[in-house]
């Protein structure tokens, strides 16, 4: 691999370029010059559309890094761009993590539980609708998904925007429990990976939400995105070892 000195100038090869350092400059960015040299180079995996400030880019997945096409005020270069991965709270990079290789992967529970629930949804709707049973669905709605999910899970549980009794707390994410989405592990992880993903200065199509609406409804509701070389994800000992909590993750 060719890595850039700060001039922009290609000056010599490296085989191991994480991390390390190049006259000082911390060699983030590999580039070569010509595309055949940089298809020599890697070993493509899959493609996938890339949309970067007032371009698209063609993002092509490799075991060693990204090579992309890229456009902007230099004009248009192929070249190998590897990313300083910044780490958040629960979400820890390491030197070989990457949140670009990976894979999307089917879950039939998830997808069979989602598919259920909307069948019996349109069934009650269509064969036993009535107005009383549409209030209770929407006073539900208020208590589970907005007190419960939004409330509970996501400002409480997952940004602790607030405190409140333990067993107030308990209540508010067991309501949001009840969505089904996830238990309270499980709808930290899903949250917090999902931001990590958008905090990168690259992000796949998975968790941008970039396949369009269609796909990625499927890809949200019936899959998850399988990364090859995770980062470690520590949820603090307050919640994981909480008995309550461990209880609830487990229905």
């Amino acid at each position: 691999m060719w890595t850039l000195a700060p001039d922009g100038h290609v000056v010599h090869q490296l085989n191991q370029f994480v991390g390390q350092k190049h006259e000082g400059v911390q060699v983030q960015h590999i580039m070569i010059k010509d595309k055949e040299a940089a298809n020599q180079n890697c070993e493509d995996q899959g493609e996938f559309r890339s949309h970067g400030k007032g371009c698209s880019g063609l993002v092509r997945i490799c075991k060693a890094c990204v090579h992309t096409w890229t456009c902007g005020a230099q004009g248009v270069g192929y070249g190998h761009t590897m990313n300083t991965l910044r780490a958040i709270d629960r979400v820890i990079p390491d030197a070989a993590t990457s949140n670009l290789l990976g894979r999307i992967e089917w879950t039939p529970v998830q997808s069979i539980w989602t598919l259920a629930n909307g069948l019996l949804g349109v069934v009650g709707v269509v064969w036993f609708f009535s107005w009383g049973a549409l209030a209770v669905l929407m006073v539900l709605t208020v208590i589970t998904v907005c007190a419960g999910h939004s409330v509970g899970m996501h400002r409480l549980l997952i940004h602790r925007s607030f405190k409140t009794y333990r067993a107030v707390e308990y209540v508010l994410v067991w309501l949001g429990v009840l969505v089904g989405m996830a238990g309270p592990m499980g709808m930290i992880r899903q949250h917090d990976m999902r931001d990590w993903h958008q905090r990168q200065d690259s992000c796949p199509p998975h968790p941008s939400y970039g396949a369009g609406f269609w796909r990625a409804a499927w890809w949200q509701m019936h899959c998850t995105f399988a990364l090859d070389h995770p980062p470690r994800f520590e949820i603090e000992t307050r919640v994981a070892n909480d008995p309550v909590y461990q209880w609830m993750e487990r229905l």
